[in-house]
């Protein structure tokens, strides 16, 4: 079992075992495709004059043009500020790579995000064309997905394609798909004018929810897809060029958060298997949710 979800063992005991995983360094991650597959274009994405890439938790600033996907408005130059990391830790010191990138022609219409795995090495245990591989990439079970900065819940629930949550930094959104389950409260679009501070605020690193496969795939492999939205989902740029900046979050990173993850462990049985401990309250595992099937 992964590490960062030992919840039977209690936060102390799962903050050792991640600090005993925790990888001292790692090559910054890679953006490539899967071989031989044909990419579109990305759309214009101009760094403005970058600076020096400050070691976390400094804060670098990224200018970013966002032209929308859609419709005839100008590109405009938006500020991604504050700590921004990688929405996969590493996995046994390994970083996440890009493994379809924005722009990819599928049905109905492009592909509006990035999707994550990481690449494979010699050792991966896990066989080609099964649930955790392709030939390229891996995904092991039960891996987080986690908020690449800071913001505010401004959506999260079941979709057909998994869960998905959506995250309000200010000026940009992120969007994340095909979770298994969640580690955070399902929350529906809050009304025009909702202020903040009546919204539920989300950390960088905090997890989001346990990674898994989009049910519509006939090949069902896991992965996470990442959109980065500048006004709205129509709005959608190519995460991949800013993504070279953003730090590689670790299991240090993440440890903070497990104490409320594992504040429900003690109440698991045999018989209760299926429960997620999620801060403060209980949800199952999708399929055998407390709520009626949707």
């Amino acid at each position: 079992m992964n590490p960062l979800l030992l919840l039977g063992a209690g936060g102390v005991a799962a903050y050792l075992l991640l600090r005993h995983r925790d990888a001292s360094a790692a090559a910054p991650p890679s953006t490539g495709g899967a071989p031989g597959q044909p990419l579109a274009p990305p759309a214009p994405v101009v760094i403005a004059a970058p600076a020096p890439i400050p070691s976390p938790p400094s804060t670098p600033q990224i200018a970013i043009s966002a032209p929308p996907i859609t419709g005839e408005q100008p590109a405009r130059i938006v500020q991604l500020t504050g700590r921004w990391g990688w929405p996969i830790p590493r996995w046994e010191g390994r970083a996440p790579v890009i493994s379809d990138r924005f722009g990819f022609p599928r049905p109905p219409g492009k592909h509006l995000g990035v999707d994550l795995m990481f690449g494979r090495i010699a050792s991966d245990r896990f066989a080609a064309g099964s649930p955790n591989g392709s030939k390229a990439f891996v995904m092991p079970d039960a891996w987080m997905a986690v908020a690449a900065a800071d913001g505010v819940l401004w959506s999260a629930g079941h979709t057909p394609r998994g869960f998905a949550v959506v995250i309000d930094h200010g000026n940009v959104a992120t969007f994340y798909q095909h979770l298994d389950t969640l580690f955070v409260a399902e929350v529906t679009p809050p009304a025009k004018g909702t202020p903040k501070e009546l919204m539920l605020r989300v950390k960088a690193g905090q997890p989001l929810g346990v990674i898994g496969a989009d049910p519509l795939d006939p090949h069902g492999v896991k992965h996470l897809h990442v959109e980065l939205w500048v006004g709205g989902p129509t709005n959608a740029v190519d995460p991949a060029p800013v993504m070279k900046s953003w730090q590689v979050f670790t299991p240090s990173d993440i440890a903070p958060f497990l104490p409320p993850l594992t504040r429900n462990a003690a109440k698991k049985t045999a018989k209760r298997g299926e429960f997620v401990p999620v801060r403060a309250y209980e949800r199952r595992w999708p399929g055998t949710a407390l709520y009626p099937p949707r």
